[in-house]
């Protein structure tokens, strides 16, 4: 038991796998404050989001996997004495913990307008290059929490299960 390295592979493992799965069922996770509670799909899609999918061609598209990078992010580690999974996708926490419109604060940046000819109620005139101070909250919109980094209660029984395996050999 000095060095449980070998068993703590297979459960890392294991928990990358469960993790995936969260992904391809588009969420399968206890209900919150009951950890053997029934189990609930992520929130839908926000009509906002579909029409910037259809825009840049990326829909249909599953939740959370707009290109993958997110769910394909997920690694693995383990030692003598722990097994753990986590990402390095610096959006993760914000998907899997959710953010309220604003939360993050304010950004403000320049923009620059480049010159163009505006048609309005049937006039046409022309618009000079110009710069414009832009205030954008953090996030711009609500993000509801979709919480993917959840091992199901059926899975700690088979990690009970390939503990108690690993040590009667």
């Amino acid at each position: 038991m000095a060095d449980m390295t070998p068993v703590m592979r297979r459960i890392a493992e294991y928990m990358v796998s469960s993790i995936q799965q969260n992904f391809e069922v588009g969420g399968r996770y206890s209900a919150p404050g009951s950890w053997m509670g029934g189990s609930r799909k992520w929130a839908p899609l926000s009509e906002v989001t579909i029409a910037r999918r259809k825009a840049m061609g990326w829909w249909p598209g599953d939740i959370l996997i707009q290109r993958g990078r997110l769910a394909s992010s997920i690694h693995r580690s383990a030692g003598r004495d722990y097994a753990q999974v986590g990402t390095n996708v610096v959006y993760a926490a914000i998907m899997h913990f959710g953010a309220k419109r604003g939360e993050f604060g304010e950004k403000t940046f320049i923009q620059r307008v480049k010159e163009h000819v505006r048609r309005m109620r049937g006039k046409i005139s022309r618009v000079r290059a110009h710069q414009r101070t832009v205030r954008l909250k953090l996030p711009w919109g609500d993000i509801p929490a979709r919480p993917f980094m959840v091992i199901q209660p059926e899975d700690i029984t088979d990690i009970t299960e390939l503990i108690n395996r690993y040590l009667n050999c």
